[in-house]
């Protein structure tokens, strides 16, 4: 709970969603503690300037806590130093030095005039780095932060709060100061530390793929910059007790720091005894010895919630989001999960498990093939190469066999039983012989024809039609053929019936012209003037020889 309050004070003063919380409460502080192995120096400064106050007592003049105050600005993390001179009868101040580092490089120390510790007044309470000794001995106070076990302070560092007159995160160093005597003036001395460039990295302790994965980011930005290893100063600049704080789901996903990076515009002092290339300058001039340039420099936002990404873990996927979420997203839905808004952290914020077999996937697609078990569990589970061997081939017989039987099965099966040529059962039911049905009539192949009768009738056929042509043969070499005398009586007199037709039609035409009177006698009586048939005279010849 104290690291979700203290995300969330981080996150309404990234977003300027402070409101009227300013006004009427200027520090906000934190419920972490930080480590303060970085600001050692400082705070050994510190504690030798108590152990001198203690010495020569805190009441002396003023140019003594003024001198010691700005010593202890030289430090470089050390932003305000402060020593507070109070009665111990009543509590009110008696004397105070408040200074602060100057906010550019070309001025001095600041001293401040802090209405909370004006002279005659009781110091203000809510100053999260004052306490009073009297109503908390020892600064045994909610106010600060327990010290390690193993070492040993002479003060007591705050938890790191955030100053709305600075505009900046501070974390203090208070150390009080005990009289020289049972009564008179105790001491109280405090730093403060500009932590604003700390990080806020909520992903679990870097380890060497999230360092190789933060130096490619920052070369973004920085492209000279070189590959760094994890040194106690980039492990010191990120707060521990935010470590593990992501809100990336543990078993599919893996958090990756991603600090924002803002562009900030600064003033360097350039000195031309070793810069004599200088392209500007604001207040140069042909006898001075510096100017000041202006530089653009991008500084790392530290202080910021959400700042890393969620992806995917190898084995697991999400469709929606394939190069992963974003952390100030997942931190929203977690809330609201949290809250029971809504239910989107569950259920849309998610990787899914890759099938079965797949070390890496971007969707549900198989990587295996897939097994029929109820054949692998219930069919030769054990079964060794010969087997399988075996099954295979069962599989391709009953395959292409069940094939081939089922096509030729039934001409085969025809064939055997006599009946492969029997077709033309429909024709024979109508009295149509098979010579027409194949010439037009379409085959029945309901029932099986007789082929035994169908080659007799075949035979039929042919005879009547060679005995045909063999008469038309003889008909047309012994017509008009004078050589040969037609027998009385014969088939091809004048009295047979084929005579008579042939006389009446062929030879009646050429012998009208020629004896008109005489063919119409003899066409009365038909009979010519040797007592013969005068058309069919050699039809009886050929009769006669043929006969």
């Amino acid at each position: 709970a104290a690291i979700e309050d203290s995300l969330q004070t981080i996150h309404d003063i990234a977003t300027e969603n402070l409101g009227t919380l300013c006004l009427t409460k200027l520090f906000r502080p934190l419920q972490i503690t930080l480590n303060p192995e970085r600001y050692t120096g400082a705070r050994q400064k510190a504690d030798l300037a108590a152990v001198v106050l203690q010495d020569v007592g805190v009441a002396r003049h003023n140019g003594l806590l003024d001198a010691l105050a700005k010593g202890l600005l030289s430090d470089v993390h050390v932003t305000s130093a402060r020593i507070l001179s109070i009665n111990i009868s009543d509590g009110m101040v008696t004397n105070s030095v408040w200074w602060n580092k100057p906010t550019s490089a070309m001025g001095g120390p600041i001293r401040i005039e802090e209405e909370g510790i004006a002279v005659g007044r009781i110091p203000d309470p809510n100053y999260p780095w004052f306490e009073d000794e009297s109503s908390s001995p020892g600064l045994r106070s909610p106010k600060f932060a327990p010290s390690p076990l193993n070492i040993s302070f002479k003060g007591w560092w705050t938890y790191p709060y955030y100053s709305c007159s600075h505009k900046g995160w501070i974390l203090s160093y208070s150390v009080a100061i005990p009289p020289m005597g049972r009564h008179g003036l105790r001491g109280f001395l405090s730093i403060d530390i500009d932590i604003s460039d700390l990080q806020v990295n909520q992903c679990n302790n870097p380890n060497k793929l999230e360092i190789m994965s933060y130096n490619q980011h920052l070369r973004q930005y920085y492209p000279f910059v070189r590959n760094s290893k994890p040194t106690e100063e980039e492990q010191y600049s990120q707060i521990e007790a935010f470590h593990g704080s992501h809100k990336c789901h543990v078993h599919s996903m893996r958090c990756v720091y991603r600090p924002v990076v803002t562009n900030v515009a600064t003033a360097v002092n350039l000195n031309y005894n070793h810069y004599s290339n200088t392209s500007s300058y604001t207040n140069g001039s042909s006898g001075g010895g510096s100017a000041i340039i202006s530089k653009n420099l991008r500084v790392i936002n530290g202080w910021k919630r959400g700042a890393y990404e969620c992806k995917c873990r190898d084995g697991f996927y999400s469709g929606p989001h394939p190069q992963g979420f974003n952390g100030s997203i997942m931190e929203v839905a977690y809330q609201e999960y949290r809250d029971n808004v809504s239910s989107f952290f569950m259920d849309s914020f998610v990787c899914l498990r890759c099938a079965p077999g797949c070390a890496f996937c971007t969707g549900p697609e198989p990587c295996l093939a897939s097994y029929n078990w109820v054949f692998r569990l219930f069919f030769f589970p054990q079964a060794g190469p010969d087997i399988k061997y075996l099954l295979g081939f069962i599989r391709t017989q009953l395959s292409t066999s069940v094939t081939i039987a089922l096509v030729f099965g039934p001409k085969i099966l025809r064939i055997l039983r006599g009946q492969g040529d029997q077709w033309d059962q429909r024709a024979r039911k109508r009295g149509i012989t098979a010579s027409f049905s194949l010439n037009g009539i379409g085959l029945v192949p309901e029932e099986t024809a007789d082929l035994y009768q169908e080659n007799e009738e075949l035979k039929e056929e042919i005879q009547k039609l060679a005995a045909q042509i063999e008469f038309m043969r003889i008909v047309h070499m012994e017509m008009n053929n004078r050589h040969l005398k037609p027998k009385p009586g014969g088939y091809f007199t004048l009295k047979s019936p084929l005579g008579k037709s042939i006389g009446g039609s062929g030879l009646h035409s050429s012998h009208k012209h020629k004896y008109p009177k005489e063919d119409s006698l003899k066409e009365t009586s038909g009979i010519t003037e040797d007592g013969h048939s005068g058309t069919n005279s050699c039809y009886s010849g050929t009769a006669n020889s043929v006969g």
